[in-house]
């Protein structure tokens, strides 16, 4: 049998949800007029997301015409998200509610062993943040890690992250799920940045945006066209690597990239 019919219903459930958590409170009407979805469709699939939790009615409102409309917003403690900033020198782990509303905070020096030993102590940092803030563990539901060098999707390992141990040669992805016991992605960090500047902040309705970010390593994030840049290798942005500012062909040069061995504060 075809999976055409259930991807198909995965996109349009996809469709609806990000209309209304970007334009919440929304009528069903509305959700059509920005999906292209039918008002039946939309029925159902708003329908479904009211009964598993995910959505409510909030009211109505009144048009010019017609009758008034019922209008849905997300439920915003429906789920919760760990969101993780990882560096080389200190980790930093938050809650969020689906309207990112930070509920609990932590962060500590980056473990030096590197490996398994960030992973535990990310892991332990979340679950002590939830406790404190008596979040369920069942309703952390998904952990965003942002991390530096290039995540590779296809072996989970991050490549060109020096400056913290054994991520190139594990599967962070599995490791940080099995930790966790939750869905896991991992992405560049400073492309998480740019994305946020591009969603909530200085970078609102640019479709062609830079953003370098200096710390430990240096990088940078890119969008051109409204779209996130990664690169054939998904080390687009990685400039801490370009051949200036040190010799690049030192040792150190080669291991960390001579542009960061010169600017960076490691």
């Amino acid at each position: 049998m075809s999976d055409l019919p259930r991807i198909s219903r995965q996109f349009s459930q996809r469709s609806v949800m990000e209309a209304i958590v970007q334009g919440g409170p929304i009528s069903r009407a509305s959700i059509s007029k920005l999906t292209g979805l039918s008002k039946q469709t939309i029925s159902e699939i708003v329908r479904g997301l009211e009964q598993e939790g995910w959505v409510q009615e909030t009211g109505r409102t009144s048009g010019h015409v017609g009758r008034t409309a019922v209008t849905y917003e997300l439920v915003h403690d429906a789920a919760y998200i760990v969101a993780v900033d990882l560096g080389g020198t200190k980790v930093r782990v938050a809650l969020t509610d689906l309207a990112c509303q930070i509920f609990a905070e932590a962060a500590t020096p980056t473990d030096p062993r590197g490996g398994q030993f960030v992973i535990d102590q990310i892991a332990a940092l979340a679950f002590q943040a939830a406790a404190r803030e008596r979040i369920p563990r069942k309703k952390i539901r998904l952990a965003v890690i942002g991390a530096p060098g290039a995540p590779d999707p296809a072996t989970g390992r991050i490549l060109l992250a020096p400056n913290i141990a054994g991520f190139d040669a594990t599967n962070v992805l599995d490791a940080f799920e099995k930790a966790l016991g939750v869905a896991v992605m991992i992405e560049n960090d400073v492309n998480l940045a740019v994305l946020g500047e591009n969603w909530l902040g200085q970078g609102q309705g640019i479709d062609n945006l830079a953003y370098i970010a200096l710390g430990t390593g240096v990088g940078s994030g890119l969008m051109l066209g409204g779209h996130l840049v990664r690169g054939a290798t998904h080390a687009a942005g990685e400039i801490g690597f370009m051949p200036i500012g040190a010799d690049p062909f030192a040792a150190e040069s080669l291991r960390t990239g001579a542009f960061e061995r010169a600017v960076a504060t490691h």
